[in-house]
């Protein structure tokens, strides 16, 4: 028997018992025996399918001669008896004959024995492994990877979960470190560990590993742990007694901890002790606690009280005067301030702002930074608020400022790079160059700022500050000019935007940039003023001509994203993820890529995901005021209804979603009042604030209503790219009447049309009289499967 060994490290033993190195030293034929041997479906495989795999850069000839010397240099290494085949065109292995690890864990976790799966889950799959020119092996070797490394996660969280109902509470201690080892972003596991620790009397221990996660969020996303995992953390440290506060038998710190509002990010606002306390009643009040028959309100109002106290003082020692400081972890936080026109014509106000704007993109390509969007430093313009009050209001480290004045084709730059918390100059300049040349005082200016705040430049970043703007100074005021009109969003200044634009990419034709924000002007034309395909057509011209004359622009690939993923182009998820992460590797602070990319990954029930590139959205603008309301839709769909109805108050507006919120939590009467309060007067869609009414009308059992309801969201939404947010309403709606048949057409359109979100449609409780309909069950299985190939794939 030959054992291959693909998680952790890498053994291959043949027959004899000796180590069969010289295939180890092979990596392009040990690569094709990993994926036979760990490809799904198991068993013999297409030869086209290898070929594609391993050697795409050769033709088809020399493909499979390649092919064929490799199954020769195999079975004379392993034994003929190893390699099998069916036919002239299938190639596999004998599992008789070899055992891998990777099937075997396969086959552990389908088997239900997790202890042994877990136990082979010695490490990533094929960690460390590379072969040059074969990105669809590369493809195939990620996806695996992710594969795995989930169901180790999962397998190890189901065990802690098992023990812990055992009292078993030592060893589901291990096994939910375990969880976390595989899966270190994901702070439900987090929770679940705190939890069991404090179960177990270790406070010291839940301290700790909350710190050590912490840690490692504000190192590698510059984001803070969840006020739902900071308010379960406030109770552990608020009992004297390691003994957990039990309500009716539960374990307050159990499967299901108080749920709180979520993360304020650096910049904003954070959770107060009041609103804390508050939620802990919110949450005491609420119906679905009520029916648990816990303690009376008195002791959740003791608790309530320790939790103000502790968060309190909490908060007393991150902050001052209320607002929250810079950070001391992870990458440098940076604001570009609005440089003043000093030139004394407000016409060229454009300039400076302009400027500002390309000073934020070039600083942003920078990896080690972290580069607050324009739209967070742009309210800061005309007050009077001096450089450490802004830093400190948004949580920056560091900030640029200066002025631009203007004098005829020729700009003089002056910049200041300002350590906000000492107010002292790190480092000033000042430039005199032409307004062609403004490039490349940008570079000048990163590669200074980079030297001064000790971040190191990357090889891909050198180069990315090398693109090429315009030599053309016509073309290029024509793009400042452009991108400020653009920035006014409105239909006025998106038509001039496009006209400016056009003009500065006839002035330059080879113009990237320009082309780049030209597609994002006909783009927003397109989604916020005129429906009509042709500015869809124009913008992807436009962006393939950007991308042809640069590859590199980050801007085109999310226009690209924005572009591609609609009800029109049947909501392609993977190819606009695609889209939207090459930006970021290319523009790691891009705060609008972040924003898309969490709304795609929302949709498709990547709930854990889009949390994070929505908190880094808001961490890079604070001033987005479209991210905070998906983070509460990220929680609703989680059914965390206390956490999103804190952030929806916060916020103010989607009164439709807020209403439905209020209605699970049993608050019916004020969700009506809210919905008619907000007919008319806000931006929300008809079609929604209908499709809600119908829902909550549909619990009260006023069939007419619902009907009448029904058929104003149809009208008035009907072919609206995000309908499917009405369409899933309006299933709820009928399967909260009984109506099967009416909620399993719609609950099919929904998902059909952009919204198939595995955990909203398999953890509503507005569904639960479907839960039995072999219909539903089919649907959600195939739903499921899909979900479960999107976070394996994407």
């Amino acid at each position: 028997m030959v054992e291959f060994r693909l998680l952790g490290t890498l053994s291959l033993t043949a027959t004899e018992g000796r180590e069969a190195g010289s295939l180890l030293n092979q990596p392009r034929r040990l690569a094709l025996l990993a994926y036979l041997a760990a490809a799904t479906p198991r068993g013999p495989h297409r030869r086209d399918t290898v070929l594609a795999l391993f050697w795409p850069e050769l033709d088809q000839e020399h493909a499979r001669a390649a092919l064929r010397q490799s199954l020769h240099v195999l079975r004379s290494a392993l034994g003929a008896e190893a390699m099998v085949s069916r036919g002239d065109e299938e190639i596999g292995l004998d599992f008789g004959r070899i055992w891998c690890d990777v099937a075997a864990f396969d086959r552990a976790i389908d088997g239900g024995e997790l202890e042994q799966a877990l136990d082979l889950y010695r490490g990533n799959l094929l960690e460390g492994f590379f072969i040059s020119d074969a990105p669809e092996f590369e493809r195939w070797l990620e996806s695996e990877r992710a594969r795995l490394v989930g169901a180790a996660a999962r397998g190890a969280r189901a065990l802690a979960a098992s023990c812990e109902r055992r009292s078993d509470l030592t060893t589901a201690a291990h096994w939910a470190r375990r969880a976390i080892e595989l899966a270190p972003n994901d702070e439900s596991l987090l929770r679940q560990l705190i939890a069991i620790l404090d179960r177990n009397g270790d406070r010291a221990g839940a301290l700790q590993a909350y710190e050590e996660f912490a840690q490692h969020l504000a190192e590698e996303y510059e984001a803070e742990p969840a006020a739902e995992t900071k308010a379960l953390l406030a109770t552990v440290r608020a009992r004297e007694a390691a003994t957990p506060a039990t309500l009716a038998g539960q374990s307050l710190a159990g499967p299901t901890p108080l749920a709180v509002a979520a993360p304020s990010p650096p910049g904003r606002r954070g959770l107060w002790p009041a609103e804390i306390a508050a939620v802990v009643l919110a949450q005491a009040r609420s119906p679905r606690v009520q029916r648990l028959r816990l303690l009376p309100l008195t002791a959740v109002a003791l608790l309530a009280a320790l939790v103000l106290l502790v968060a309190g003082r909490w908060l007393l020692d991150r902050s001052v005067d209320g607002r929250v400081g810079p950070t001391n972890h992870g990458p440098a936080r940076l604001a570009v301030l609005p440089l003043k026109n000093v030139g004394g014509d407000a016409r060229d106000a454009y300039v400076a702002e302009g400027i500002t704007e390309e000073l934020i993109a070039t600083l942003s390509q920078i990896s080690g930074l972290r580069v607050l969007a324009r739209s967070a430093v742009q309210r800061y313009a005309d007050t009077p608020a001096g450089s450490a009050d802004i830093a400190h209001d948004l949580g920056a480290a560091t900030v640029l400022e200066g002025s631009v004045g203007r004098q005829g084709e020729r700009l003089r730059i002056h910049l200041e790079l300002i350590d906000s918390r000492t107010q002292q100059n790190l480092w000033s300049d000042t430039y005199d160059e032409g307004l062609q040349d403004v490039l490349a005082v940008q570079r000048e200016v990163a590669r200074r700022v980079a030297d001064k705040l000790q971040v190191r430049l990357l090889a891909t970043e050198q180069a990315q500050l090398g693109r090429r703007m315009t030599p053309n100074a016509t073309a290029y005021d024509l793009y400042l000019r452009g991108r400020y009109e653009s920035s006014r969003e409105s239909r006025a200044a998106t038509d001039s935007a496009i006209a400016l634009l056009e003009l500065a990419t006839t002035a330059d034709p080879q113009f990237a940039p320009g082309y780049s924000a030209l597609a994002y002007a006909y783009t927003e034309k397109l989604f916020d003023y005129d429906a009509d395909r042709r500015w869809e057509e124009r913008a992807y011209v436009a962006i393939q001509k950007a991308l042809a004359l640069d590859p590199e622009l980050a801007d085109a690939y999310l226009a690209r994203g924005k572009l591609t993923w609609t009800l029109a182009n049947h909501f392609p998820h993977a190819r606009a993820i695609q889209d939207m992460k090459r930006a970021l590797a290319l523009n790691p602070n891009l705060a609008t890529a972040h924003y898309w990319l969490g709304g795609v990954y929302l949709h498709i029930g990547l709930l854990d995901k889009a949390l994070q590139e929505l908190r880094l959205a808001v961490s890079l603008d604070p001033s987005d005021l479209e991210a905070p309301p998906r983070i509460a839709r990220v929680h609703w769909y989680e059914q965390q209804f206390d956490t999103a109805l804190v952030e929806l108050e916060r916020m103010g507006g989607w009164e439709d979603e807020h209403a439905l919120v209020l209605d699970h939590l049993g608050r019916t009467d004020e969700a009506l009042r809210l919905l008619q309060q907000a007919e008319g007067r806000g931006p929300r869609e008809p079609a929604d604030i209908a499709s809600v009414r119908a829902v909550i009308l549909a619990r009260r059992g006023q069939r007419a209503l619902v009907a009448q309801q029904i058929a104003i969201a149809v009208a008035r939404g009907s072919g609206r790219s995000h309908f499917h947010h009405a369409e899933y309403n309006i299933a709820t709606a009928y399967a909260l009447q009984g109506d099967h048949a009416k909620a399993m057409e719609w609950v099919r359109r929904t998902a059909e049309d952009g919204l198939p979100c595995y955990p909203l449609f398999a953890g509503d409780p507005y569904l639960d009289s479907l839960r039995r309909d072999p219909q539903f069950v089919a649907f959600l299985g195939r739903l499921k499967a899909q979900w479960e190939n999107y976070k394996a794939t994407l």
